[in-house]
C-alpha cells in the first residue's frame, strides 16, 4: 500500500471545447469513477445509499476549489483462503497503513514522502497517529466496513477505548 502502487494519476477530459485542464491535488478513488459516470449521465440518488462509496468528480471541470476531503481508504482483503486484512488510510499529509497480520505502519508524508521511517512507535507522533486511527474507524463506520469492530477494538478506539482505559494507563 505503499504510494509507488496507491498513487496514480487519473486524467478528466470532459467534452468541453477549448476547455483547459489544470492539476488538481484531491485524494480520488476508483469508486469516485463510478460515482462520476452515474452523475454525468444524470442519475440523482433517491436513497441514503447515494453513490456508494464513491464521490462524484463532475465538480472539479467547472470549479477548481471545489471543497473535498483529505482523506481516502485502501482496501485489501487478502487472497485465497489466506486472509491478510490491510487498510490504508490517508488524511492530510499522514498515511496509515493498518495491517491485520502484521506490524502498522504511519507516515508523515511531507517529510518522508518514499515512506523509509515507519512511525508508528515514535512517542513524538503519538497524539497525530490517534488523530487518524479515530478518522480512520469513523470513516469505516460511515461505509460499512467489515473490520471496523476489530480495528476498533485491537486499537483501543471508539466504544473499546473506555473497555481498554484502565489496562492501557496499567501498562503506561
Amino acid at each position: 500500500m505503499y504510494d509507488d502502487t496507491t498513487k496514480i494519476p487519473l486524467f478528466i477530459k470532459p467534452a468541453i471545447k477549448g476547455y483547459e485542464g489544470y492539476h488538481q491535488k484531491s485524494f480520488v478513488g476508483t469508486c469516485d469513477i463510478y460515482a462520476t459516470i452515474l452523475r454525468e449521465a444524470g442519475y440523482i440518488p433517491s436513497d441514503a445509499y447515494g453513490y456508494g462509496d464513491g464521490r462524484p468528480l463532475n465538480g472539479f471541470v467547472t470549479d477548481k476549489e471545489q471543497p473535498w476531503s483529505d482523506e481516502i481508504m485502501t482496501e485489501g482483503m487478502g487472497a485465497f483462503s489466506v486472509i491478510v486484512t490491510q487498510r490504508m488510510f490517508r488524511k492530510g499529509k499522514y498515511k496509515y497503513i493498518f495491517n491485520g497480520a502484521d506490524k502498522d505502519q504511519f507516515f508523515d508524508m511531507e517529510a518522508d514522502p518514499y515512506e523509509q521511517n515507519n512511525l508508528i512507535d515514535n512517542p513524538d507522533y503519538a497524539d497525530d497517529l490517534y488523530t487518524v486511527k479515530n478518522c480512520c474507524a469513523d470513516w469505516m463506520k460511515e461505509h460499512g466496513d467489515i473490520i471496523r469492530d476489530a480495528f476498533c477494538k485491537l486499537n483501543h478506539l471508539k466504544e473499546w477505548e473506555v473497555l481498554y482505559k484502565d489496562i492501557d494507563a496499567k501498562r503506561k
